[in-house]
């Protein structure tokens, strides 16, 4: 018994259908998953924030200690100088 052609095409129909309504749900299903994470991202960019303002202010720190370090090691050795 042949199968007529048009049954060919309604089944490649189907399956295109299948394909598309997949990666339809496979995208919504991306879509909410960036929405539920969105409040832990925004978060992560805070944490992320404060320490990178916590090493420019301990950068800083330190430079401002080695300059009061090569002050302090001037002023001693003019004094030993004298």
């Amino acid at each position: 018994m042949r199968i007529p052609r048009f049954l060919y095409v309604v089944v490649d129909c189907i399956v295109m259908c299948f394909y598309w309504v997949s990666e339809e749900i496979q995208e919504k299903d991306a879509e909410d998953e960036v929405i539920n994470r969105t409040s832990e991202l925004r978060k992560l960019s805070e944490n992320i924030d404060k320490a990178t303002t916590a090493v420019i202010n301990a950068k800083l720190s330190l430079e401002s200690s080695i300059r009061q370090t090569q002050r302090e090691e001037g002023v001693l050795g003019a004094a030993v100088n004298t």
